[in-house]
C-alpha cells in the first residue's frame, strides 16, 4: 500500500480548489483515515473503507470520531513536541477555537469524504484487487528488478509512497513558512520538554516492537512486505498508541 501519511499529498489540491471553504484538517484525516483499519487489526475488516460506499459507511463517522479527538485532546500536546521555531507560527491556529455548529459538522463531514475518496482513488491503481488495476491488465505487466519480478501496480505503489511523502512534508515546510510567528510564553521547561519528547519517542519504539514482534510471528513467508510493510505498520500503530 502507498505510505498513509503520503496520501495527504493527494489531498492537497482540493485545499488549493476549495480554499478556506474545506475544513484542512478534515481533509487531512479524511485522506489517512481508510488506513485506520491497520492501526486497529481485527476490529475492522481491513478493506472496509476502501470503497465508495465504505467512505460513506466507515470514513466519514471515523474520520470525523478523529477530527473531534485532535482538536479536542491531541493537537496542543503535539505542540508541545515540536520546535520552538514551529510552535511560534502554529501556536494561534492550535489553540484557536471556533463554534460547533451544523455549517461547521457538514463541512468538516465534506472534507472527511472528499479527503477519503482521494485515498480510494490511489489505492485503486497501485493494489494488486484495485478497481483500476482489475480494469487495465498493464499494470499487472511485470518488470525485473534486482532479480525480482514486480508488477507495475507495486511501483506505483512504492514510487508515489516516496513522491508523496517528499511533496506532503513540502507542503508542511511552506504551510508553517506563510504563518507569522508570534510571541510565545512557554508552558514547559526545557527539561520538562525534552522529558516529554523522550518519554514519548521511548513509548512510540516500545509499543511499536511488539506490534512488530506479533506481526512476524503472523507472517506467512519473507516476502517484501514483512521486510519493509509490517514494520511500517508496527511503527505507526506504535506512534498512535504512544
Amino acid at each position: 500500500m502507498p505510505f498513509t501519511v503520503s496520501h495527504v499529498a493527494a489531498a492537497a489540491p482540493l485545499a488549493l480548489v476549495w480554499r478556506g471553504r474545506l475544513v484542512l484538517s478534515a481533509l487531512v484525516i479524511g485522506s489517512m483515515v481508510p488506513d485506520l483499519t491497520l492501526l486497529v487489526p481485527g476490529l475492522f475488516d481491513r478493506d472496509v473503507g476502501r470503497s465508495i460506499g465504505g467512505v460513506v459507511v466507515f470514513c466519514v463517522p471515523a474520520g470525523l470520531l478523529l477530527l473531534a479527538l485532535w482538536h479536542t485532546f491531541l493537537k496542543e500536546p503535539v505542540l508541545e513536541l515540536l520546535p520552538a521555531a514551529v510552535r511560534r507560527r502554529l501556536v494561534f491556529s492550535a489553540r484557536r477555537r471556533r463554534a460547533l455548529n451544523v455549517a461547521i459538522v457538514l463541512n468538516a463531514a465534506a472534507a472527511v469524504g472528499a479527503g477519503a475518496l482521494t485515498h480510494v482513488l490511489w489505492d485503486s491503481v497501485t493494489h494488486s484487487d484495485g478497481w483500476i488495476v482489475q480494469r487495465a491488465t498493464w499494470l499487472e505487466s511485470t518488470f525485473t528488478v534486482g532479480g525480482l519480478h514486480v508488477p507495475v501496480y507495486r511501483l506505483l505503489q512504492h514510487g508515489s509512497s516516496l513522491a508523496g511523502l517528499i511533496l506532503t512534508a513540502g507542503m508542511f515546510v511552506v504551510w508553517v513558512n506563510r504563518r507569522e510567528p508570534i510571541a510565545l510564553r512557554e508552558r514547559m521547561t526545557v527539561q520538562q520538554r525534552a522529558l516529554l519528547r523522550a518519554t514519548w519517542l521511548g513509548l512510540t519504539v516500545g509499543f511499536g516492537a511488539i506490534f512488530l514482534r506479533f506481526e512476524l510471528a503472523h507472517a506467512d513467508s519473507s516476502t517484501v512486505y514483512t521486510t519493509f510493510g509490517r514494520p511500517v505498520v508496527a511503527a505507526m500503530r506504535g506512534f498512535a498508541v504512544a
